[in-house]
């Protein structure tokens, strides 16, 4: 899997905004670029899901879709609980300096998103700039999950199985019915992104921890 490639096509949209000469390009690029990481992320939890579980892709995709507070940091809290390894440290040091200002960032895009003013008088390069972050962001996130669960949340089909013959011995939930899935599903949509504390576990919220 060439994550390269899937980000290239995934921020195509996002390049003719900002090479467009529209008054507010760099406005309407920097809000379509943190779609598509919020979007990377639904896609990754969707994928982790699936392998965790025996119910078929339409209710899982339909299970998702009918929550209406899972966002992305949720998912990510999802993720923890659903993977053995903890999605912080996957990313590593490219956590600890992104996530900073990613949250950062993301008190600009809910003002500019609801069209409020958000005092700081932003300029085109500092919009370009925090595009930019998010596009690093990506990268980072969909080389790194590439290459520990096989999939970046960048490709376009999340409803797939894996072909790893050990990933699902990484798996920390067995959703193996219906119920467990919506249980699930509806605990993560309750809780913010929070790291685990030490000795925390992280299959607390699963039905079936493993």
């Amino acid at each position: 899997m060439d994550s390269s490639v899937h980000l290239k096509k995934e921020f195509y949209t996002v390049d003719l905004l900002l090479n467009s000469r529209a008054a507010t390009a760099y406005t309407d690029g920097f809000i379509l670029a943190w779609t598509k990481w919020e979007k990377q992320m639904r896609k990754l939890f969707t994928y982790l899901v699936y392998q965790s579980t025996s119910v078929a892709k339409d209710y899982v995709k339909i299970t998702i879709a009918n929550s209406r507070d899972l966002y992305a940091k949720n998912f990510m809290n999802g993720f923890d609980s659903l993977y053995q390894s903890k999605f912080d440290a996957i990313l590593g040091d490219h956590f600890r300096k992104l996530w900073p200002k990613l949250c950062s960032i993301e008190k600009h895009r809910n003002k500019i998103l609801h069209g409020l003013l958000t005092g700081q008088d932003l300029t085109r390069r500092e919009l370009l700039r925090h595009t930019e972050t998010v596009r690093e962001w990506c990268r980072v996130l969909g080389e790194r999950m590439c290459a520990e669960v096989g999939y970046d949340g960048l490709a376009r089909n999340s409803l797939q199985k894996s072909t790893s013959v050990d990933l699902s011995s990484r798996l920390s939930c067995n959703l193996a019915t219906i119920p467990e899935l919506e249980r699930f599903v509806g605990e993560i949509a309750q809780r913010k992104y929070r790291r685990y504390p030490p000795g925390q576990s992280r299959t607390a919220i699963c039905a079936n921890g493993k």
